[in-house]
Protein backbone atom coordinates (compact mmCIF):
# COMPACT_ATOMS: atom_id res chain seq x y z
CA UNK A 1 0.00 0.00 0.00
CA UNK A 2 1.68 3.45 -1.07
CA UNK A 3 1.50 5.79 1.93
CA UNK A 4 0.49 9.22 1.15
CA UNK A 5 3.02 11.66 1.64
CA UNK A 6 3.15 14.25 4.72
CA UNK A 7 2.22 18.05 3.07
CA UNK A 8 1.80 19.51 6.67
CA UNK A 9 4.04 20.10 9.79
CA UNK A 10 4.67 21.15 13.28
CA UNK A 11 8.10 20.28 13.80
CA UNK A 12 8.92 16.97 12.48
CA UNK A 13 5.92 15.91 13.08
CA UNK A 14 3.93 15.27 9.19
CA UNK A 15 0.16 15.47 8.75
CA UNK A 16 -1.68 14.56 5.32
CA UNK A 17 -3.98 17.52 5.60
CA UNK A 18 -4.94 20.41 7.43
CA UNK A 19 -7.41 18.84 9.26
CA UNK A 20 -4.93 16.23 10.84
CA UNK A 21 -2.92 18.57 12.01
CA UNK A 22 -5.24 20.73 13.66
CA UNK A 23 -7.05 17.58 15.62
CA UNK A 24 -3.68 16.80 16.44
CA UNK A 25 -2.51 19.88 18.33
CA UNK A 26 -6.23 20.36 19.57
CA UNK A 27 -5.91 17.03 21.34
CA UNK A 28 -2.61 17.84 22.50
CA UNK A 29 -3.95 21.14 23.87
CA UNK A 30 -6.84 20.33 25.27
CA UNK A 31 -5.21 17.30 27.09
CA UNK A 32 -3.25 19.89 28.92
CA UNK A 33 -4.32 20.61 33.26
CA UNK A 34 -5.21 24.56 33.10
CA UNK A 35 -2.65 26.92 34.66
CA UNK A 36 -0.16 24.21 33.94
CA UNK A 37 3.15 25.61 33.30
CA UNK A 38 5.10 23.77 29.87
CA UNK A 39 9.01 24.08 30.71
CA UNK A 40 11.21 22.42 28.78
CA UNK A 41 10.79 19.39 31.10
CA UNK A 42 7.02 18.65 30.12
CA UNK A 43 6.78 15.95 26.88
CA UNK A 44 4.98 18.40 25.04
CA UNK A 45 7.16 21.52 25.03
CA UNK A 46 9.02 20.79 21.80
CA UNK A 47 5.92 20.65 20.21
CA UNK A 48 4.51 23.65 21.30
CA UNK A 49 7.95 25.53 20.16
CA UNK A 50 7.28 24.30 16.89
CA UNK A 51 3.78 24.85 17.04
CA UNK A 52 4.38 28.77 17.60
CA UNK A 53 6.84 28.88 15.01
CA UNK A 54 4.12 28.17 12.26
CA UNK A 55 2.32 31.42 13.63
CA UNK A 56 2.84 34.08 11.08
CA UNK A 57 3.78 36.29 13.95
CA UNK A 58 5.75 34.20 15.51
CA UNK A 59 8.46 36.80 15.73
CA UNK A 60 6.72 38.94 17.69
CA UNK A 61 4.76 36.19 19.71
CA UNK A 62 8.65 34.76 21.06
CA UNK A 63 10.31 38.38 21.40
CA UNK A 64 12.80 38.23 23.69
CA UNK A 65 12.70 34.07 23.42
CA UNK A 66 10.62 31.11 24.96
CA UNK A 67 10.32 30.38 28.86
CA UNK A 68 7.93 28.23 29.25
CA UNK A 69 4.02 28.42 28.11
CA UNK A 70 1.26 28.49 30.30
CA UNK A 71 -2.40 27.27 29.50
CA UNK A 72 -5.52 28.62 30.18
CA UNK A 73 -9.38 27.92 29.64
CA UNK A 74 -11.24 30.05 27.52
CA UNK A 75 -14.03 31.24 29.38
CA UNK A 76 -16.66 31.28 26.02
CA UNK A 77 -15.98 28.31 24.79
CA UNK A 78 -14.53 25.85 27.33
CA UNK A 79 -11.29 25.42 25.12
CA UNK A 80 -7.73 25.58 26.18
CA UNK A 81 -6.16 28.52 25.17
CA UNK A 82 -1.50 28.93 25.02
CA UNK A 83 0.28 32.07 25.97
CA UNK A 84 3.75 32.31 26.01
CA UNK A 85 5.70 33.49 28.69
CA UNK A 86 9.44 34.84 27.70
CA UNK A 87 12.63 34.78 28.65
CA UNK A 88 12.34 38.55 29.80
CA UNK A 89 8.93 37.69 31.35
CA UNK A 90 6.56 39.12 29.47
CA UNK A 91 3.54 37.52 28.55
CA UNK A 92 2.07 36.37 24.96
CA UNK A 93 -0.99 34.66 24.06
CA UNK A 94 -1.58 33.14 20.84
CA UNK A 95 -3.96 31.25 18.69
CA UNK A 96 -2.87 28.34 16.64
CA UNK A 97 -6.12 28.10 14.64
CA UNK A 98 -6.95 31.53 13.28
CA UNK A 99 -3.61 32.57 12.90
CA UNK A 100 -2.22 29.92 10.83
CA UNK A 101 -4.93 29.62 8.87
CA UNK A 102 -7.09 32.78 8.33
CA UNK A 103 -6.81 33.34 5.19
CA UNK A 104 -8.42 30.12 4.54
CA UNK A 105 -10.71 30.31 7.48
CA UNK A 106 -11.92 33.63 5.16
CA UNK A 107 -11.99 31.97 1.89
CA UNK A 108 -14.35 29.30 3.89
CA UNK A 109 -16.86 31.75 5.28
CA UNK A 110 -17.01 33.64 2.13
CA UNK A 111 -17.81 29.89 0.36
CA UNK A 112 -20.19 28.97 2.85
CA UNK A 113 -22.02 32.16 3.15
CA UNK A 114 -25.14 32.89 1.25
CA UNK A 115 -25.55 36.36 -0.68
CA UNK A 116 -25.49 38.95 1.40
CA UNK A 117 -24.75 36.95 4.23
CA UNK A 118 -22.38 38.57 7.41
CA UNK A 119 -19.67 37.93 9.05
CA UNK A 120 -18.43 39.63 12.21
CA UNK A 121 -14.68 39.50 13.18
CA UNK A 122 -13.08 40.86 16.29
CA UNK A 123 -9.56 40.81 16.77
CA UNK A 124 -6.59 42.91 18.13
CA UNK A 125 -5.58 45.67 16.58
CA UNK A 126 -1.95 45.80 17.18
CA UNK A 127 -1.73 42.63 15.24
CA UNK A 128 -3.31 43.55 11.96
CA UNK A 129 -1.40 47.21 12.08
CA UNK A 130 2.44 48.38 11.29
CA UNK A 131 4.24 49.57 14.51
CA UNK A 132 6.45 52.19 15.29
CA UNK A 133 9.60 50.88 16.43
CA UNK A 134 9.27 47.15 15.50
CA UNK A 135 7.08 44.35 16.23
CA UNK A 136 6.70 46.24 20.31
CA UNK A 137 5.89 49.58 18.91
CA UNK A 138 2.69 51.89 19.36
CA UNK A 139 0.44 51.17 16.11
CA UNK A 140 1.43 53.73 13.31
CA UNK A 141 -1.37 56.21 13.00
CA UNK A 142 -3.56 55.59 9.90
CA UNK A 143 -2.43 51.99 9.84
CA UNK A 144 -4.88 50.26 11.86
CA UNK A 145 -5.72 47.20 11.01
CA UNK A 146 -4.72 47.69 7.44
CA UNK A 147 -3.21 44.45 6.82
CA UNK A 148 -6.78 42.49 8.16
CA UNK A 149 -9.30 44.61 5.96
CA UNK A 150 -6.88 44.14 2.81
CA UNK A 151 -7.36 40.16 3.25
CA UNK A 152 -10.73 41.00 3.86
CA UNK A 153 -11.26 42.84 0.67
CA UNK A 154 -9.07 40.15 -1.10
CA UNK A 155 -11.59 37.62 -0.14
CA UNK A 156 -14.53 39.06 -1.68
CA UNK A 157 -15.86 40.63 1.45
CA UNK A 158 -17.58 44.19 1.36
CA UNK A 159 -16.20 45.74 4.67
CA UNK A 160 -19.43 47.78 5.76
CA UNK A 161 -18.38 48.41 9.75
CA UNK A 162 -14.88 49.08 11.30
CA UNK A 163 -14.49 50.18 15.02
CA UNK A 164 -10.98 50.16 16.18
CA UNK A 165 -10.01 50.68 19.58
CA UNK A 166 -7.66 48.29 21.60
CA UNK A 167 -9.41 45.89 19.73
CA UNK A 168 -10.88 45.97 15.77
CA UNK A 169 -14.44 45.00 14.99
CA UNK A 170 -14.93 44.27 11.31
CA UNK A 171 -18.65 43.65 9.88
CA UNK A 172 -18.37 41.90 6.32
CA UNK A 173 -21.12 41.11 3.70
CA UNK A 174 -20.24 38.74 0.96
Amino acid sequence: MIQPSNKYFIGTIGFTTKKSCANYTRMIVNALDTRIIVNESHIHFTFLCDLIQNHPDSGDKIGAGIKHFIVTQNYINKSNTLAVMRCDDSKENFSWTWGSNCRDYLKEAYRILESGGVLHIVEPTKRWSETEGGQYGRVKEGTEAVKLIELLKNTGFRVETIQIEKFCYFRCVK
